[in-house]
This record gives structure tokens, sequence and C-alpha cells, in this order.
């Protein structure tokens, strides 16, 4: 899922309803993992006690580095807080009936970032899913992931490890896992550009892409912000797309109906 506020969600019932509602988490959808950002344990427990029946694992978003995870204290500013971070884990690896998992950053330092990920699993994590960048490598000029990082916090612990980062096409995922010798990758920004990444790199038209996902909206309602923002993603780098259309480009922006 999107990664939802521990304490909003347990305290706010239209949040909740807003993020996941009866319609989610329904068999169709498995397996499927809840993610949450979170600080204080015992609030943490009790939101994802709240889904634990309709997914398969909570996740701990540990690797947030937006100015509102550090605002908020959670997400990658967790990181040095190794005793936190390992009681929010821990509260519901013993007080859940489905396993826990957390997605991280890295540090400068290799042996601090192997700790990090040693007293992850110790607090019970049962998959750990490693962006290999630090929280301050970020944005439109972040260097890229290390790969030898993420290798070795792999050969260091004993549960599955999934690699986040330089995942841009199909061959990426081929090479990480040779590389990295991890059981999964996962990719965030390039999957919003070509959600056909991970179709055995076949070729598959944006604009064919576009009307199917305009198709799912209307099964699926999304708020109108989102649905652009993912438009904008998939067609605005593709020949003859947006980049190459600024007077359709402003159109989408400006319209709040999703049918137009």
């Amino acid at each position: 899922t999107p990664m939802f506020h521990a304490r909003l969600f347990l305290e706010n019932v239209q949040y909740r309803n807003d993020q996941f509602g009866e319609d989610d988490g329904k068999p169709e959808d498995r397996p499927l993992f809840v993610q949450f950002c979170a600080n204080h344990p015992e609030t943490f427990l009790a939101a994802a006690r709240l889904v634990q029946d309709r997914c398969d694992a909570v996740d701990l978003n540990l690797g947030c580095p937006q100015g509102i995870a550090k605002k908020g204290n959670y997400g990658s500013f967790l990181m040095e807080d190794f005793e936190l971070v390992f009681s929010l884990v821990n509260e519901l690896h013993r007080g859940l009936a489905i396993p826990v998992t957390a997605k991280i950053r890295v540090f400068d330092d290799t042996d601090k970032t192997l700790q990090y990920a040693k007293c992850l699993q110790d607090a019970g994590a049962q998959i750990l899913t490693v962006h290999g960048r630090t929280r301050e490598n970020k944005g439109p000029d972040a260097v890229p992931a290390d790969w030898s990082l993420i290798k070795k916090i792999r050969e260091h612990v004993s549960i599955p490890v999934i690699s986040n980062g330089n995942i841009v096409t199909f061959e990426d995922v081929i090479d990480c896992l040779e590389e990295t010798g991890c059981a999964a990758v996962m990719s965030a920004e390039w999957l919003r550009r070509n959600p056909a990444l991970f179709n055995n790199g076949e070729n598959i038209c944006a604009f064919r892409m576009a009307l199917e996902y305009f198709e799912l909206e209307r099964q699926f309602p999304a708020p109108p912000g989102f649905v652009k923002a993912h438009v904008f993603k998939l067609l605005s780098t593709v020949e003859g797309g947006l980049n190459e259309n600024p007077e359709m480009r402003q159109k989408i922006a400006l319209t709040s109906d999703i049918g137009e």
C-alpha cells in the first residue's frame, strides 16, 4: 500500500476509511503488505491490528527522507535511534498474528549500516527492503544506489533482503539480482514512468498503458491529483508525449475532471 500515518490511521476514522477502505485487502489484492510510518510502538501496534486480517504483513517505513518526515519524526529520521526502531518492530513481532517487515536507507558508515540491519532482524523483521542511498542522497541530483552495500547487508543477515534503487529497465532487474544476491528488487520512480518495467523487457506503448490506467481509474476512482501525477510521469518523456505537447500538458494540469 502507500505509506499510512499510524497515529492518524488509528485515531481518525475518515483518514482510515479513505486510505484503506472496505474494498481494500480483498483476495484479489493479495499478497499485500500494508506500510505505516510510526514513532510510537503501542500506537503502531494498535494501527497494525486494524489491518492484520486483510493483509499478509505490516511494513515499517524507515526510509522516507522528505521534510514532512523530519517534521513528524518518522521515516529515515528515526534511523539513528536504534532503541526506538527496535521497539517499533519488536512490538509488532510480539503482538501481531502476521509478519512485520521494514524498509530502510543506509548510513555512510558500512559497519553502522550492518549493525542497523542486524538490529531490525533481531527485533523480529521478517523481510528487509534496503534503499541503497543515504537519507541525504535524494532528489534529482541523487547519485546511484550502492548495490555493493546492499550485497553486504544481504550477506550479514539471515532474512530475505529486497534491493531498492537504480532499477530503470528490466535488464537492471536481472543485473541487480545477480550483483546483490537479493531475493527481489523494488522500483518506485521508474515504475511510475513505465508500469511495464517488470514485464520481461517487453516494450509496451505508454499511451496504451495510459488508456488502460484511465479504465482502471473509472473502476477504482482516485483523487484527481493522484491520477494527473501518474499521467505526467507516464507520458512526459516518451516520444510524442507531454514534454512535446505543452498545450496538452497545461490542459491536463488545469482540469479537475478525469473524464475529460
